[in-house]
């Protein structure tokens, strides 16, 4: 699976939501259990999060508020 030109072959995409320029995805590497959240805004760049696993759907939705508190999880990507 190819996300922001990062390739990720064990990474499958959970969940998908798509706003005015914002695209967020909910994504599981089955390898390392690893879940994470990228975030696509056209007027802001782009980023992930590597969250815990119980909070993924509230990253989900509320991505810029995970980021703002869990800076040290958050991973800029070039775009």
């Amino acid at each position: 699976m190819t996300r922001e030109g990062l390739h990720y072959p064990q990474r499958r995409e959970l969940a998908r939501r798509v706003s005015s320029g914002l695209v967020v995805t909910l994504w599981w590497d089955e390898q390392s259990s690893e879940v994470a959240v990228s975030v696509s805004d056209r007027g802001r760049g782009a980023f992930q999060l590597i969250v815990d696993g119980r909070h993924a759907l509230h990253a989900f939705y509320h991505p810029y508020a995970v980021a703002a508190v869990c800076r040290h999880e958050v991973t800029e990507v070039a775009g």
